[in-house]
């Protein structure tokens, strides 16, 4: 090495020692990394691969995580899984304080990676592994709740993201997994006789993540990624899970396992109605206490439905829970658009057979979708317990680059025709409401009638259709037919 090359490496040299001295190691994250080095504090299991680590990247940790981060979003971006996963690792060995190193690999796998595979095991172990790696992190971290949070919504979440559908295989695994029961509980939480729900397992931790927020004090906790977890959204939360419980026992055929879970469910609402919360709690839970204290009736009713009219009383029940509120309490696990099994769809659609296939639409926020020019076949079965309600959906024309007419054109309007079939009998009142709910008008439809009214607003229009006479004789037969269209 030549004089004037040594001057140069030694210049880098001193440059980059000022750079860690005066920048790197002033950083907060540095020195929260410097606790690495009080050995106590690492699990037993980590302790070498951290040790070495430590030892390895030296006074250069921080410069080390930064090529790891760079490497790991490349990984990614190539859907490198196992190689994304071994990079985490690897960061967590020299960044184990970090929350998000943990929370970030346990999301990424249990959703994006698990979801990526076909195969019922492939998706199952990248789960797992997501769960105990997420685990991993509460054991490095013990009082940090953000982890807690994130093990518990991911156990809550998973096995229920799908609109009205329980993953049942994936629930049957967590409890199915000895190992895994084992590892997922909380600490001071001992095995029982039979093995834990994911429902059951996320309840322990998200309350233990409450605890954690009000030992800290009256504020919230705020991630690192600048999230804020409120002690209301947890107790909602366990609100969930515990409904979930009851769903998973009433779709597995135990109404009366059903029934006791929804109590205890109902019980966690009413407590909440009456615990002191420093922030704002949603009105929602008022209306869940009285959901929740009414649906043990119709599950009850469900579930011993034989004759056809217990399956008229269950249907009359749970109606009554759905219709008088938009807003879905039942979280699309009584009556769903899209799953003609769900408990008020299979009802009904069993009492009317496939006269009507709409059915179940006799609430706004349950309303039938239909085109323009498509001509609708339904019924109002059964007699007393059925109206149907429509969307129209009128949107306005879209030219490629220009902005959408704000309203309608003058003269146009909707034209609504209805007629009914030979043999029926069904006199109908058919209201028409506009985009903003307003009604527009209603007619009286004894055989064929029309509606035209002037289009003053794009959006979807509501149609209502009901017997003219609800208290009179109900007609053998109810089927009627429309179909719409945009004239001017």
């Amino acid at each position: 090495m030549t004089r004037k090359s040594g001057a140069v490496l030694a210049i880098l040299l001193a440059a980059l020692a000022a750079v860690q001295h005066f920048g790197l190691e002033r950083q907060p994250e540095t020195k929260i990394e410097n606790s690495l080095r009080n050995l106590p504090e690492v699990s037993a299991g980590d302790m070498l691969p951290t040790y070495v680590a430590s030892l390895f990247f030296g006074a250069f940790r921080a410069v080390a995580i930064d090529v790891l981060w760079i490497q790991l979003k490349k990984a990614e971006e190539e859907r490198r899984w196992y190689e994304r996963r071994e990079i985490l690792k690897m960061i967590s060995y020299v960044q184990p304080r970090n929350p998000e190193v943990w929370s970030h690999l346990g999301w990424h796998s249990a959703y994006n990676v698990a979801n990526g595979f076909t195969e019922p095991e492939k998706a199952w172990s990248w789960v797992r592994f997501g769960l105990t790696w997420l685990r991993d992190g509460i054991r490095m971290l013990p009082d940090n709740p953000h982890l807690k949070y994130e093990l518990a919504f991911t156990l809550l979440h998973k096995p229920s993201w799908k609109e009205a559908v329980l993953d049942l295989e994936l629930l049957r695994r967590i409890e199915g997994d000895a190992d895994l029961q084992r590892k997922l509980l909380p600490d001071d939480v001992k095995p029982g006789a039979a093995p834990r729900s994911a429902f059951e397992l996320s309840t322990l931790w998200l309350e233990r993540a409450i605890a954690d927020i009000r030992k800290a004090g009256p504020k919230p906790h705020k991630t690192q990624m600048g999230l804020y977890i409120y002690p209301t959204a947890l107790d909602g939360y366990i609100r969930k899970a515990l409904y979930l419980q009851g769903i998973r026992a009433w779709q597995e055929g135990d109404a009366d396992l059903a029934v006791r879970r929804m109590k205890v469910a109902e019980t966690h609402v009413r407590k909440m109605l009456v615990t002191k919360y420093d922030e704002t709690r949603s009105s929602l839970y008022e209306d869940w206490a009285e959901f929740y204290a009414e649906l043990p009736k119709a599950i009850a009713l469900h579930g011993k439905a034989r004759t056809r009219e217990d399956r008229l009383a269950a249907l009359k029940a749970l109606q009554d829970l759905i219709l008088p509120r938009d807003q879905p309490l039942d979280e699309g696990f009584i009556w769903s658009r899209n799953d003609p099994l769900a408990p008020l769809n299979a009802l009904k659609r069993g009492l009317v057979g496939e006269a009507d296939e709409g059915e179940f639409n006799d609430g706004y926020a349950q309303a039938t979708v239909v085109e323009e020019g498509t001509l609708r076949v339904a019924n109002l079965e059964p007699a007393g317990l059925d109206v149907d309600t429509y969307w129209l959906r009128v949107d306005p024309p879209r030219v490629e680059g220009e902005r959408p007419i704000p309203a309608p054109p003058p003269g146009l309007k909707l034209k609504i025709e209805f007629g009914r079939h030979e043999a029926s009998r069904a006199d109908l009142k058919v209201t028409l409401s506009d985009p903003q709910r307003r009604e527009v008008k209603a007619v009286e439809a004894r055989g064929k009638a029309e509606l035209v009214v002037p289009m003053t607003l794009y959006g979807v229009w509501s149609l209502r259709v009901e017997p003219l006479n609800p208290a009179g004789p109900a007609p053998a037969d109810s089927r009627y037919f429309f179909q719409y269209s945009l004239t001017k």
